[in-house]
């Protein structure tokens, strides 16, 4: 760039927030007083406290009274000491969402890493038996949890429907983050639809995620009926839908 010239919009740096200016700070400090935190994001101590108001309410960040007699000796002074502000123990996995740049999460990455390394060193057989596993244990948490939101919603002895089991699978994974609802076409067909593939990394990694999920859905939902469904998906996220759509119908 020339001397004297303005630099090109795609090389400014993007603007870094005061509470992620504070985030960043703690994070190379390991603590700090209000003070401190304040030299360093060039505003006064009553702008600053705002700010920390609002990490202390999001978890990223709380107050530790410091040691009296290591505060003393060092500033010289009586009396109590300056808190000081650090980090939480939750602040990694609550920061993520908020300062995606500041806690990079590459959990998705090393997913994948994780099952190419096994079926690279172990082989594909491998990878089938850890998917058999995580299998058979969503399975049994999905009964215990499609059991549990149909109790709760039940309003008779009469044995569960198609609909209602669906309708509560799809509740539970949306609170997974799948984005997923559930749709009563009328005619005994019930869809189950997922918006967002939370394992997106993984799934892209490891093909047969997909099948296996489909597996674990239609035995849920077998076991739970006490009669066998048919389930087929009809879209597919991974193969350029827009969403990952399964139609159930009974045998």
């Amino acid at each position: 760039m020339a001397p004297g010239s303005a630099p090109h919009p795609s090389e400014a740096p993007t603007p870094v927030s005061t509470k992620e200016q504070i985030v960043r700070f703690l994070q190379a400090s390991g603590r700090a007083t209000v003070g401190e935190l304040a030299l360093h994001c060039g505003v006064s101590d009553a702008a600053l406290r705002p700010h920390l108001d609002q990490l202390e309410v999001d978890g990223l960040v709380g107050r530790t009274a410091a040691d009296n007699n290591q505060e003393n000796a060092v500033s010289g002074s009586r009396g109590r000491p300056p808190s000081h502000w650090t980090l939480t123990e939750t602040s990694t996995r609550r920061g993520h969402s908020i300062f995606p740049d500041t806690f990079p999460d590459r959990h998705a990455e090393l997913s994948g890493d994780i099952l190419r390394s096994l079926a690279s060193t172990m082989g594909e057989a491998a990878v089938v038996e850890v998917l058999d596993h995580r299998s058979r244990r969503q399975i049994d948490e999905y009964r215990a949890a499609v059991d549990a939101h149909l109790e709760s919603t039940r309003t008779n002895e009469r044995r569960p429907r198609l609909v209602d089991v669906v309708a509560a699978l799809a509740t539970i994974r949306d609170g997974e983050g799948y984005r997923a609802e559930s749709i009563d076409h009328g005619d005994g067909t019930v869809s189950l639809v997922e918006r967002h593939c939370a394992i997106d990394a993984a799934a892209r990694t490891c093909h047969e995620l997909c099948a296996s999920e489909m597996k674990v859905f239609g035995k849920v939902l077998d076991r739970t009926l006490g009669t066998r469904v048919a389930i087929r998906r009809v879209e597919h996220l991974m193969s350029g839908g827009t969403c990952c759509r399964y139609e159930i119908r009974p045998r």
